[in-house]
């Protein structure tokens, strides 16, 4: 398993009920109107899964040469566009995250790790995770953890100080958020940046679902079965 989503796993009838049970924010809504006759119409474009969609979907002429194939409208690939852009994880540098110290920074840049997506896939890639304490100077306890924040940035607007918040309220993956519910987890959240301060924002159940409903999708895909 990668940092980033294997597109090409997800057919795209799966990812039609990803998006009808997914969470829209009110300007992409357009997506959950007829669902049936959008997804027939990259059907008849030979389309076969989530990949395919975004290759075909990459660059303005190429968006406007599906429309006219598929008879979809432009505005409402654009949108799609974007969606299927949001649920791909970003990377955030190692030395955004609290509580990581210089020493283990220039030690992890000076193995060319300098990124949540390097960390992660190096990390991941160890048979035997003590071997990691050989070549970075922390605890194997701390090298753990920063592979968790690595994880839980991969969710869409989750940063690395959310990461460190959503780690101490004891979330140590997106398996986790995925497996959470808003409530419960707002207020876990809350108590800990009661006492450690990470934001002055006010969270909502609203900022705790939109964090589940992205971790939900990658969960999802990375268990899709064509």
């Amino acid at each position: 398993m990668g940092y980033s989503l294997d597109l090409s796993i997800i057919s795209i009838e799966a990812y039609k009920e990803i998006l009808k049970n997914q969470y829209l924010l009110p300007s992409r809504k357009i997506l959950h109107q007829d669902m049936d006759f959008s997804f027939d119409a990259m059907h008849s474009c030979k389309i076969k899964n989530l990949d395919e969609l975004k290759k075909a979907l990459s660059t303005t002429k190429k968006l406007g040469e599906f429309a006219q194939k598929s008879g979809l409208s432009k505005d409402y690939l654009t949108i799609l566009r974007r969606e299927i852009g949001s649920i791909e994880p970003k990377t955030v540098l190692i030395k955004e995250f609290p509580d990581v110290d210089e020493k283990t920074i220039n030690v992890l840049m000076t193995a060319g790790i300098k990124s949540s997506k390097d960390y992660y896939e190096f990390y991941y890639s160890l048979k035997d995770r003590n071997v990691i304490t050989q070549r970075i100077p922390i605890t194997l306890d701390k090298a753990q953890e920063l592979y968790c924040l690595c994880d839980l940035v991969r969710i869409n607007g989750v940063g690395a100080v959310a990461a460190k918040s959503f780690f101490d309220a004891g979330y140590k993956s997106v398996t986790d958020i995925a497996s959470t519910n808003a409530e419960e987890m707002l207020i876990k959240v809350s108590e800990v940046n009661d006492i450690k301060q990470y934001y002055k924002a006010k969270l909502g159940t609203k900022d705790m679902q939109f964090c589940i409903d992205f971790a939900r999708i990658i969960f999802n895909i990375e268990n899709a079965v064509e």
